[in-house]
């Protein structure tokens, strides 16, 4: 293995591990000095082992009588077989970056494979843990190959002093020499090392972390039997580059200001100013000063001042938020800012009690090793400690608190009688707080420090406290040294970001969709994508599976009820683009029914030259023959709409007829019809979409159709529609506000519009005997009655509406309300009664509600369990219902609700496409940032062993109320269980996170990451994957995520945070561009769920995520496959072309592949989605396993 063969990957710590870094670890040292774990005692000359026997064989050499070896390690990954073709090369030009993060890579994969071995000596109540082994991953320039180091450390526990004698250690590997330099903990552990006199240069180490109450105890072998390894990467010179310190500059302020952006969100009120926000209280550069200090040694500024936050800040910038999360202090203070614990009434016990509304993880462990959850909860500690400061200082620090941040910084490491103490010194030494200024140029004379500075007239002076040295050691002067190299030049938010403006952006012109030169830069990308994917064997074994399972005869069919007749839509092998065929009912429930085609898509395409997609069919009951078909040119979501005779199978000549455009339209009666399209200028809104709704009647010009309703231009759209029951018809009039707000008007005989009383994120269901079925998604005060949110109402119009006859009449019913796990989805009305689905644990149920003299019963559809339900069609005319059930490894079985009689009866069922008995379901939980339990499902190999080795593939979508079930599909996408064969009996494991965004618990799950929550998604995906690592079901190398459109979205912001993570990403449609996404297409109709970017304070929390503001150089992302279509006219291709041009200027391995029609589904026929499927397939198993 040599760097040359390997691609720039990823430096990551070890994720599986949950550390209990309070409880579990020895590591100590003075509270300034939090990474100083070993005693100073004199260095012998470096040791070579006593045999020559190959090193996993030394402790046995080394034991002496009555030791007794023993190892304790992660279990062994098993031997993978080679691929079956060596691989196609890919060849990146790479930065010394890039390098350093390829070989940090590479040490974590050889050191994470490599056991550690405890040895003991003595019996009994004499046996004692011999040493504490590290190994260290060496790279050998002159070889170009790796070296692993094996040292021993003295018994555990063990203490240095920074600045004392080098620590005694046993070298116990043969070949080479080893010095100890310095250690400064778990970020700089440092030795030296030589072979034939020539330096091996050190990338990687791993030591375990004991349990203290074992050590206390002396039970040695326990100790060692319940160590938990750390592989990670410590400072060395190697590792050190200025891109790295600027880097680490930048991602300090980043983070900073984003806990300040966080808490603003949260209103986090101040105590030590009342009226003001926590928000306000510290600026960003003191808190990122303070994520410094707290990590740089008092020994080592002295000596080397600048140096030593440079080391500091070089971790920051190459492992971003890992840095530092091992970091443990004398004090026990653990992480980047080091918060004590001390059975609960440490400093960070304190903030999560006294700043609730900050929204602080209240788990210790995580919460105080997470540097954005760390920062916030050092902005509320420097809160609490400045109300307890005196007046005179806390109203100083107000008018002036950067400079004057040394007071909080004190107070942070003594408490605020410290600041009293510093105070009161400057007060004798005759500085004014008023006076005091940022640091000047050093005088000629050597100042003997820490100094405070005085503004003099012109001149800054220095002016030395020298009783204090004692008592602060030297943070005063930290603070200032760094706080200035903070405030150099240009900080990170005021240089012009990345593609910030327009003018910033250099690949805006690839939002051109149909310009030549970015049609020509598409033709390049899927041509290279052809030859490192579609090239491989892999790939060709997976579109036929994927075609396979596409096109299989006995696959479910989609069906919907019209009167006599079953219709469907069908897609295979003969008929590509599909064709739309019926059936009877007595004909469909035969095993081969007769089916009879009522419109051919090839046929229309091939006759009309044009390359139509079917979007459906919808025809006026009771009779069900006048139709309007809706066929869009390219599968985009602008339709052309015709109409078309059920009778005579035939378009009517002369009827309605709308050309191409995004287009509302839907039958009011034989004659008319509700319409909204492009009517030209004016017409449509800012979304895109019809703002008109008018009322057109046949026979008329379409131009001339009277305008009912017309929407403001920021609105979504406005569309019409006519509700159909027994107990008459409602015709309403939809002015679709923004993506979640509603408001509705009923169109009375008249022709006049009455508003219905609703709140705004209500939604009309459907119409049951004359009464509207809604769905409550917030709670509604109405008069003295309480309804809460996620129920299921009854209502005539008539109680709903102001004016108009019949006004303010009858009552309004609760027909369902949401309890416990069990979630109300929505209703459909059905002629006997109302059928109710919800999820209870993100399983499907089905209810139907019946209305009897004393009032609503309600009676479970008897369908199998621990799956999904969807309810596919309900007949206008009789009531009967076709219900689809589905889990992850049992084919989808249709079953048929006969109205009268609500008893399933399984009619149809999907042929296995890969045998579902090899495979276990489980249901299980992680917990996010904020401790929010978050659930996934997980589809795995029956006994597998959780080893870490497995490839894992994770799905998630996370925004828009989008609920996901269990599917024979694996995610939302009707694949009829191509992914069984692609993926799970390939040896993979699938897994379904279920994150906040989505609807599975109810309207609050979703708006728990809305607008300024939405990063909650990226933090519930993040726990997802850390949980599977933590589980030792898969590694980061071997997990790969996939997301489309909004998930899309989610998966490139999580790669961006969290490159540690993940191996290989699968992008598809995806939302890229944040700045500027409410400007392209149909973006504007999403800023309810995202927010304005145009608004400053909305912009504050989207900045922080926007992949393609965010992505940089050197961060180690994992290869990213982009797949999309020209022609969606939803989510803009040019999302995912600018993002796939930046990660390729970027330096990382990026494929791409753009079909040229199939819209936002990104495909039109099986054999182009067949395609789409192998080229993804491909790329997670190249890069995480080896299939």
């Amino acid at each position: 293995m040599t760097f040359h063969t390997r691609q720039a990957a990823a430096a990551a710590l070890l994720a599986t591990l949950s550390l209990l870094l309070a409880a579990c670890t020895t590591l100590e040292g003075e509270p300034e000095e939090p990474e100083a774990p070993f005693e100073s005692i004199e260095a012998p000359e470096p040791q070579e082992p006593e045999s020559s026997e190959p090193e996993d064989a030394a402790p046995d050499a080394e034991a002496t009588e009555g030791e007794v070896p023993l190892s304790v390690a992660e279990s062994e990954a098993p031997a993978i077989a080679a691929p079956a073709v060596e691989l196609a090369a890919i060849v990146v030009s790479v930065t010394r970056e890039d390098q350093i993060r390829d070989l940090v890579s590479q040490a974590r994969e050889l050191l994470e494979d490599y056991e550690l071995q405890y040895v003991f000596t003595g019996k009994g109540r004499n046996e004692t843990l011999r040493g504490r082994p590290v190994a260290f991953a060496l790279w050998d320039e002159a070889e170009q190959d790796w070296i692993v180091a094996r040292i021993e450390i003295p018994k555990p526990p063990i203490r240095w002093k920074p600045g004392g004698k080098p620590i005694k250690f046993t070298l116990l590997t043969p070949g080479i020499q080893a010095q100890h330099i310095k250690g400064t903990g778990a970020e700089r552990l440092m030795f030296a090392f030589s072979k034939d006199g020539e330096p091996l240069k050190v990338y990687g180490r791993k030591f375990p972390v004991f349990d203290a109450k074992l050590l206390k105890q002396k039970r040695w072998r326990a100790v060692a039997e319940t160590a938990k390894p750390i592989v990670y990467l410590p400072f060395t010179e190697d590792t050190f580059d200025p891109d790295f310190v600027a880097g680490g500059r930048d991602f300090l302020l980043a983070t900073a200001q984003q806990a300040i952006d966080e808490l603003r969100l949260a209103k986090a009120p101040s105590a030590a100013f009342p009226g003001e926000l926590l928000a306000d209280v510290v600026p960003p550069s003191v808190i990122a000063t303070l994520a410094v200090i707290e990590q740089t040694d008092d020994t080592d500024f002295i000596e080397n001042q600048e140096e030593a936050f440079n080391e500091v800040l070089n971790q920051y910038g190459l492992k971003r938020g890992e840095a530092y999360r091992y970091s443990v202090s004398r004090a026990s203070a653990i992480g980047p800012m080091q918060f004590t614990n001390r059975r609960g009434n440490g400093t960070y016990a304190l903030v999560v009690r006294r700043c609730p509304a900050a929204r602080i993880d209240p788990n210790f462990e995580r919460g105080a090793t997470d540097l954005l959850n760390a920062m916030k909860a050092a902005i509320c500690l420097f809160d609490i400690e400045l109300k307890q400061m005196r007046a005179e200082i806390r109203d100083a620090y107000r008018d002036n608190r950067e400079v004057l941040g040394i007071f909080p910084v004190a107070a942070y490491n003594g408490g605020p009688r410290n600041v009293t103490k510093l105070a009161n010194v400057m007060k004798r030494m005759k500085v004014d707080l008023a006076e005091l200024s940022r640091p000047g140029e050093q005088p000629a004379r050597p100042v003997p420090c820490p100094c405070v500075w005085k503004a003099v007239a012109t001149d800054v002076i220095p002016v030395t406290i020298p009783r204090y040295n004692n008592e602060n050691r030297w943070y005063i002067e930290k603070y200032q040294s760094i706080l200035a190299a903070f405030e150099e030049g240009e900080s990170a938010a005021q240089r012009v970001a990345f593609a910030s403006t327009d003018e910033a952006d250099p690949y805006l012109w690839l939002e051109e969709i149909d310009s030549a030169r970015a049609m020509n830069w598409v033709r390049e990308k899927n041509a290279a994508t052809r030859q490192k994917l579609a090239s491989q064997p892999i790939y060709e074994e997976l579109r036929r599976e994927a075609q396979a399972a596409l096109d299989a005869p006995s696959r479910l069919p989609d069906v919907e009820q019209r009167g006599g007749w079953i219709y469907n839509f069908w897609k295979d092998e003969a008929h590509p683009r599909g064709i739309y065929r019926r059936a009877t009912l007595e004909e469909f429930r035969k095993p081969e029914p007769a089916w009879e085609t009522v419109l051919d898509i090839d046929s229309l395409a091939q006759q009309e030259n044009t390359p139509w997609v079917f979007h459906g069919m919808d025809c006026l009951p009771p009779e069900y023959r006048k139709c309007l078909v809706s066929l869009s040119p390219g599968g985009g979501d602008a339709e052309e709409v015709r109409e078309f005779d059920a009778e005579t199978l035939a378009f009517v000549r002369d009827g309605f007829f709308v050309p191409t455009a995004k287009t509302a339209i839907a039958w009011r009666d034989a004659d008319s019809v509700f319409l909204g399209t492009d009517f030209g200028p004016g017409s449509m809104t800012e979304s895109g979409y019809p703002r008109q709704v008018r009322l057109w009647t046949r026979g008329t010009p379409r131009a001339r159709a009277p305008v009912l309703f017309e929407t403001k231009p920021k609105s979504v759209s406005a569309y019409g529609l006519r509700l159909r029951s027994d107990g008459g018809d409602v015709d309403l009039v939809v002015d679709n506000r923004t993506f979640w707000e509603n408001d509705y008007y009923q169109l009375l005989p008249d022709g006049s519009l009455h508003p219905l009383e609703l709140p705004a994120t209500a939604r009309i269901d459907d119409l049951y005997r004359g009464r509207l079925i809604i769905s409550l998604k917030d709670d509604w005060q109405r008069g003295e009655r309480l309804l809460k949110r996620d129920s299921v109402l009854l209502v005539h119009p008539s109680v709903l509406r102001a004016t108009g006859e019949g006004a303010r009449g009858g009552s309004l019913d609760v027909l369902a309300e949401s309890s416990g796990s069990e979630v109300v989805l929505g209703a459909t009305a059905a002629k006997s009664g109302i059928l109710v689905s919800v999820l209870d644990n993100v399983r499907g149920r089905l209810y139907r509600y019946e209305e009897a003299e004393s009032g609503w019963t309600r009676r479970q559809i008897a369908l199998p369990d621990n799956g999904s339900l969807a309810i596919g069609s309900v007949d206008g005319t009789s009531g009967d219902a076709f219900v689809i059930f589905e889990d992850f490894v049992t084919p989808p079985t249709l079953y048929y609700v006969a109205d009268a009689n609500p008893v399933p009866e399984a009619v149809k069922q999907q042929a296995p496409t890969f045998d579902g008995s090899r495979f276990e379901v489980s249901q299980h939980w992680a917990v996010s940032t904020d401790g929010t339990r978050v659930p996934y499902f997980q589809v795995a190999p029956k006994g597998m062993v959780l080893d870490g080795t497995r490839p894992t593939h994770i799905f998630s979508y996370g925004g828009f109320r989008a609920a996901l079930v269990p599917s024979y599909s694996g995610s939302y996408e009707q694949l009829y269980g191509a992914y069984g064969k692609t993926w799970l009996e390939r040896g993979g494991v699938f897994v379904l996170a279920n994150i906040r965004g989505g609807g599975e618990f109810g309207e609050a799950w979703h708006q728990g990451a809305v607008g300024a929550n939405h990063v909650r998604s990226f933090e519930d995906f993040e726990a997802v994957a850390a949980d599977l690592i933590a589980r030792k079901v898969t590694s980061k190398e071997r997990l790969g995520i996939e997301g489309r459109s909004n998930g899309g979205l989610l998966v490139l912001s999580t790669m961006v945070r969290r490159p540690d993570l993940y191996g290989a990403v699968i992008s598809g449609s995806p939302l890229a561009d944040m700045r500027r996404y409410h400007q392209m297409l149909a973006g504007a109709s999403w800023v309810d769920e995202y927010g304005d970017p145009d608004v400053p304070e909305e912009w504050a929390w989207i900045a922080p995520y926007s992949p393609y503001q965010n992505a940089a150089r050197g961060l180690g992302y994992p290869p990213v496959f982009f797949y999309l279509s020209t022609r969606d006219d939803r989510v803009h291709p040019g999302h995912a072309r600018k993002m796939a041009a930046r990660l390729e200027e970027l330096g990382y391995d990026v494929t791409y592949y753009e079909e040229i029609e199939g819209g936002h589904g990104a495909s039109v026929t099986n054999e182009q989605l067949a395609h789409r499927l192998a080229l993804a397939y491909a790329h997670l198993w190249m890069r995480l396993g080896t299939h």
